[in-house]
């Protein structure tokens, strides 16, 4: 029922403290966004127009579609040893740039998207509905559509804490995500839950 990988990357580990915002980012306004509607340029419409958003894309390892994603970090850092809190949003945009997902991870205490993976057992695909979910893990960190999701009329939760921990000159960056697919009646069709880790050398923090 669920898929659980160890991934060990440098780059993973530089990514989360290299290109950082030296000051924190604004939400752009939710009421103002919306998963298969919003464009690339709605978003950046509504987005803090004081931090330049980073654009990259991949290719989904499910649909093999090429994804670009729109976003937003920002990083207080680790003096010398200790976790560094960091906030991210990111944006999920396929075909002609329409929205398919977006998703905010946080290690601060006000808004922190940690969760009990240890729930997630509960959960029964073609059983469990959305309203069930949230009501066992909590609110989600995002939302996505297909090619994100499952397969095409699917919808997605996704449940994601990731963060890095500066020990002198080495980080560990460590992120688990879970993620929910729902059929066209709103009814569990696939869970993933993945568990990450990395190693590699500090990248400066500002």
């Amino acid at each position: 029922m669920f898929k659980k990988t160890i991934v060990l990357s440098a780059l993973a580990a530089t990514v989360m403290l290299a290109g950082c915002a030296p000051t924190d980012f604004v939400q752009p306004d939710a009421q103002k966004i919306a998963v298969g509607k919003s464009t690339w340029q709605d978003v950046l419409a509504a987005s803090d127009h004081d931090h330049n958003p980073g654009d990259t894309t991949f290719i989904d390892n499910d649909s093999g579609k090429t994804i670009r994603v729109m976003s937003f970090v920002y990083s207080k850092g680790a003096d010398f040893v200790g976790m560094t809190i960091q906030r991210h949003t990111q944006y999920y945009f396929f075909n002609n740039n329409i929205l398919i997902g977006q998703l905010y991870d946080s290690t601060f205490d006000k808004d922190s998207t940690d969760f009990d993976e240890s729930k997630a057992s509960q959960i029964k695909e073609g059983v469990t509905n959305k309203s069930q979910v949230v009501a066992l893990m909590g609110n989600p960190a995002g939302n996505a559509i297909y090619p994100m999701a499952k397969k095409p009329g699917d919808t997605e939760l996704i449940y994601q804490y990731s963060h890095a921990r500066l020990a002198s000159v080495f980080t560990t960056t460590e992120t688990k995500s879970f993620n929910v697919s729902f059929d066209s009646n709103g009814i569990v069709d696939r869970v993933q839950f993945n568990d990450g880790r990395g190693y590699g050398f500090a990248a400066s923090s500002r």
